[in-house]
């Protein structure tokens, strides 16, 4: 009787340990998030963005490039971008994008390209994984004819500021293996987007985008968003 009394006790102790061993897993595996990504995708103090480009290929010839980026917060969970591009301060192609937020995830959920004035519906494109805490995210999709390979981590260093790091890699559809473009983007709390890397197929720095003024247009505020 003392026999199966301590082999029940053994059973029960082993059952204790593989319980709290699972919950330790858990407890590691999951994913912490001390910041919330509506404070660092969007820009909270101001709805346009105006980025001026740096051309680093010198054969390219001497002109100024500058893009303009209004921001709509359509309602709680959707949020649009209209931007337009400028070339010796001529417009050329301007761009609308309409998001859904979801969780941690931003989905982009409609395109449109004043170029082929053709309004895209995107069924689950995941445009944005927003980051755990020292955590490295991947994640691909598929969009204008390429595949896009994503990542996404925090860059943080000495007398810096916290910065949410995004680099998209687009591979042609034909040739998945050979990348021709890298965007490398910079994400401030509160301020949004605020620079952008671009790389050719060789990792050579072809171009970037800086914030050179920000700010609030009333006549946005008030319109409606052109995609819905």
């Amino acid at each position: 009787m003392m026999k199966k009394s301590n082999q029940i006790f053994y059973c029960l102790l082993l059952l204790l340990v593989l319980s709290c061993n699972k919950k330790q897993i858990e407890q590691k595996n999951e994913k912490v998030y001390s910041e919330k990504m509506d404070e660092w995708i969007f820009p909270n103090s101001n709805n346009y963005l105006w980025f001026k480009y740096k051309i680093y290929d010198k054969s390219a010839g001497n002109f100024e490039m500058k893009r303009k980026v209004y921001y709509f917060r359509t309602d709680s969970l959707h949020f649009g971008t209209l931007s337009a591009s400028f070339l010796d301060g001529t417009m050329g192609v301007s761009e609308a994008l309409l998001f859904e937020k979801k969780n941690h995830e931003t989905y982009l959920i409609k395109s449109k390209i004043s170029s082929e004035n053709i309004e895209t519906t995107n069924s689950n494109l995941l445009y944005i994984q927003f980051t755990p805490d020292n955590d490295t995210l991947r994640w691909s999709y598929s969009k204008y004819d390429g595949i896009f390979n994503c990542s996404a981590f925090w860059l943080l260093k000495e007398e810096k500021e916290k910065q949410l790091v995004i680099v998209r890699e687009a591979f042609p559809n034909s040739n998945p293996t050979e990348r021709f473009e890298k965007d490398i983007e910079y994400y401030q709390k509160d301020k949004g987007l605020v620079k952008i890397k671009m790389y050719g197929s060789g990792d050579k720095l072809l171009m970037t985008q800086n914030i050179s003024e920000r700010g609030i247009d009333p006549e946005v505020q008030s319109a409606k968003f052109p995609l819905k």
